[in-house]
């Protein structure tokens, strides 16, 4: 009879999704793969008659999506041989506290929060996004959720407030493999960009950007299509990102146009990998702070000024030493910023979740 844990997974996985839910979830269950029997299954999303009619009835905002009896009978009827199950994403977490078996769940982000950070001038936000943290609190305290892992440092401090029992991992995504800087490299002030915007809220914050862009000389580069309907008078560039030789000839920008903290940025990892010092609208500096030279290579830019400051700084910087130092915190984001690492960390929630008596 075989030793290995039986674990029924819910989340992302299970689709052919390019979503950064789908690729940080199996890029994260690559180790438990090796160690357990995994059966990976998504929910069907409900029609939207059923949607409307969960959140009328109260069930918290994303969650709405995906709960139904029928969907709660079908999976624990799925669980009930499993040794432990894992929900991977928050609108999933619906599911935590029914299933019968004990859960372990992966967050990546914060619905009461990132609510608020999307859209923090509507009123109809902050009405679901304190649902959310009602539902957020009854769930991640209730006795049958053994383990929680969060994609960031600041999403960790806010599952840990709600007075959470079990264990709260930090868990960020690994990086690809970094290009490393040649050694006459030089620092271009290319703003490159990079990945879809077709999502109503990135693409409002595309549009953001390529306003404060717009007129200002600046070069921006892309190598992906910007979505039908921005306006803009900004020429795109090739970035070329799939050509590592040009990538390790110049250390350019990597722009995050979002202007909302939720989760993990993955775009970052993406950035430093291709040698882009990362400007984002979005405060993640404290992913990176501790690293040496963290805050010279990730900033956080609030308008066109912050990054003219920036660009300019980084152009007084000899360019040995800007190439030597960025190397050397190249190379402390590849220790951090580990798949083996997080894999073990969930493999290792997974057994003690397994081994705790129903």
């Amino acid at each position: 009879m075989s030793d290995r844990l039986r674990v029924l997974w819910i989340g992302p996985h299970a689709s052919n999704e390019t979503s950064g839910e789908a690729i940080y979830d199996r890029k994260l269950a690559k180790r438990l793969c090796e160690v357990a029997d995994v059966t990976f299954f998504m929910p069907e999303r409900l029609g939207r008659g059923a949607e409307i009619g969960n959140l009328v009835s109260g069930v918290s905002w994303y969650r709405a999506r995906y709960w139904s009896r029928n969907a709660v009978a079908g999976l624990r009827e799925m669980a009930q041989d499993a040794d432990a199950v894992v929900c991977s994403w928050e609108p999933l977490d619906v599911f935590a506290t029914t299933i019968g078996r004990p859960v372990v769940l992966v967050l990546h982000n914060i619905t009461s929060d990132s609510l608020v950070e999307m859209m923090p001038e509507s009123r109809t936000a902050r009405f679901f996004a304190k649902r959310a943290r009602r539902h957020e609190r009854k769930t991640y305290t209730d006795a049958n959720v053994h383990g929680l892992l969060t994609l960031s440092r600041r999403d960790r401090r806010l599952v840990e407030d709600l007075g959470v029992t079990a264990p709260v991992h930090w868990c960020p995504p690994g990086v690809p493999p970094f290009v490393v800087p040649d050694r006459d490299a030089r620092f271009s002030p290319v703003l490159t960009v990079s990945g879809s915007y077709e999502w109503k809220v990135k693409k409002r914050d595309m549009q953001r950007f390529l306003e404060d862009v717009s007129g200002t000389g600046m070069q921006v580069a892309s190598d992906d299509p910007l979505p039908a309907g921005l306006n803009h008078g900004v020429d795109l560039l090739p970035a070329r990102f799939d050509d590592d030789a040009h990538c390790a000839a110049h250390i350019r920008v990597g722009i995050i146009p979002d202007r909302f903290v939720a989760g993990h940025k993955l775009k970052a990892a993406f950035y430093l990998a291709k040698n882009a010092i990362v400007f984002s609208y979005a405060d993640i500096r404290e992913e990176f702070s501790d690293l040496p030279y963290g805050d010279q290579f990730v900033r956080y830019v609030r308008d066109i000024d912050d990054i003219r400051a920036s660009l300019d700084a980084l152009a007084q910087v000899e360019p040995a030493r800007l190439r030597d130092e960025f190397a050397t915190f190249q190379r402390a984001c590849v220790e951090r910023f580990s798949w083996d690492r997080v894999g073990q960390q969930l493999v290792d929630a997974v057994r003690e979740a397994a081994g705790t008596p129903q």
